[in-house]
């Protein structure tokens, strides 16, 4: 799915976009773990901007390879 970051997302979307509970995006929201923005009274009212959910995805990656694994055997050429 791709993210629009100009676009804002109710709760529910945010659920379908990162494949969760509903109850658990509140409570990301009320820890204050995804930026929200209210628009009006209550739950109902809660929207997230495209551009504060990718944050949170980008925050949460972590592993992926290790480039100084990659050049274990490498040698630098001394006084090049």
């Amino acid at each position: 799915m791709n993210i629009d970051s100009e676009k804002f997302y109710v709760a529910s979307e945010v659920a379908d976009i990162l494949r969760c509970s509903l109850a658990n995006v509140y409570s990301l929201l009320n820890r204050e773990e995804i930026r929200r923005t209210s628009v009006g009274a209550g739950k109902s009212g809660i929207r997230v901007q495209g551009s504060d959910l990718l944050a949170f995805i980008e925050s949460r990656k972590s592993g992926g390879p290790k480039l100084t694994a990659a050049f274990k055997y490498l040698k630098l050429r001394q006084g090049s």
